[in-house]
């Protein structure tokens, strides 16, 4: 299971921080970017010190220990990697509303990015065996956006065309029924639906305010997790969105310029 296999990557921290961690930040100063994914087979870290793994998966093992040892680097490589195009600003001493909503909006951004700049075939070509498109991870956060600010909290009845579509016939109709949206329309769809999120939020004044709507055990949610949650499943399909646009284009990273 993966989350036995983490087990050994933060046991032995201090020895991947020292010295191969230097190495890896000196590489980001010289445009050397993700050297924890592409230079994994070169660093002095015995594979199995980082991940244990099937010896019949090593392909699924450079994989994971490149994800691992970029997740174990992250907060000193974020800092280490110029910044190569504008993003959204994360206020560094903000309140605690200013810097989750700017979170938020950073991994709204990048969601949009992943997907921009590509043609119609582009947007809506999955990576085998999964059959996430990046216009289908558009379609999903709008309705996303949607079901948990304005039907859950606010307690509105949510707008088309979520409202009248079927899915007791697909579960999955917003994934599945994105190739069928033009796609300008698919990206004002999801920006429409932040403004909504957006509204709702900027009508209350505290985070612990609490939900119309409730959980099926009764509970309501506050605002608050209501946000952490939207950051979490944004930042994770942000990530789907990675694997999905580098099989594409080759593009990797946060908001990088486009070519041409």
């Amino acid at each position: 299971m993966l989350s036995e296999e983490l087990v050994p990557l933060f046991r032995i921290g201090s020895k991947i921080e020292q010295p191969d961690s230097a190495a890896i930040y000196r590489g980001h100063h010289e445009g050397q970017h993700d050297r924890e994914y592409h230079g994994a087979d070169d660093r002095d870290i015995p594979p199995e010190e980082v991940l244990h793994h099937d010896e019949n998966a090593n392909e699924d093992r450079k994989t994971l220990e490149g994800l691992l040892f970029h997740c174990f680097l992250l907060p000193a490589s974020t800092r280490a990697c110029a910044r190569v195009m504008d993003a959204p600003y994360i206020p560094r001493q903000g309140s605690e509303r200013d810097t989750l909503v700017a979170f938020l909006d950073y991994h709204r951004e990048l969601l949009i990015d992943k997907a921009s700049g590509l043609t119609d075939e582009q947007l809506h070509a999955a990576v085998a065996p999964s059959s996430l498109t990046l216009g289908g991870l558009i379609n999903h956060m709008a309705v996303v956006e949607d079901s948990w600010f304005t039907d859950d909290f606010a307690g509105n009845p949510i707008p088309e065309p979520w409202a009248n579509a079927p899915w007791d016939e697909d579960r999955d109709w917003e994934l599945t029924s994105a190739p069928d949206v033009p796609t300008t329309e698919l990206f004002q769809r999801y920006r429409d639906a932040i403004a909504r999120s957006d509204a709702v939020l900027a009508s209350i004044d505290n985070l612990d305010a609490l939900s119309q709507k409730t959980h099926p055990d009764g509970d309501e949610w506050s605002m608050r997790w209501i946000l952490f949650h939207m950051i979490e499943e944004t930042a994770r399909h942000c990530g789907h969105a990675d694997f999905i646009r580098e099989s594409i284009d080759g593009s990797v990273g946060d908001f990088r310029p486009q070519e041409g």
